[in-house]
């Protein structure tokens, strides 16, 4: 019970107050890349993820025509990325692929989105 004061501090009634509490779990749970300028493509290339992101262990793997790019999480905090591209421009394959995997993943998303 909480009292009700007016201008002057004097008590005047009393009102009851419910303190509630929310517990809000965020998860990533599905994830669209969509490559907009590919200068001479027909059609955008699509980009497959496999995996589960998770904060203790997890393994991603990205596949599609432009790169391959793999992540896996160690305990040490410490983030090895592997790259690979066979697409006709290798520098935007890399850079892409380097990008997604280490910039732009499931669990970076995840720790960016704001609940309020």
């Amino acid at each position: 019970m909480v009292e009700d004061k007016d201008d002057e501090g004097n008590v005047t009634g009393e009102h009851e107050e419910v303190d509630v509490r929310n517990e809000i779990s965020k998860k990533c749970k599905k994830v669209k890349y969509v490559i907009t300028e590919m200068e001479g493509e027909e059609e955008i290339p699509k980009i497959e993820l496999k995996g589960k992101p998770s904060k203790s262990a997890y393994s991603l793997k990205w596949t599609g025509p432009v790169f391959q790019a793999e992540i896996e999480s160690s305990g040490w905090f410490s983030q090895e990325i592997e790259v690979e591209t066979s697409w006709k421009n290798p520098a935007l394959g890399m850079l892409m692929g380097y990008v997604v995997a280490k910039e732009i993943s499931p669990d970076d998303i995840c720790d960016r989105i704001t609940v309020w």
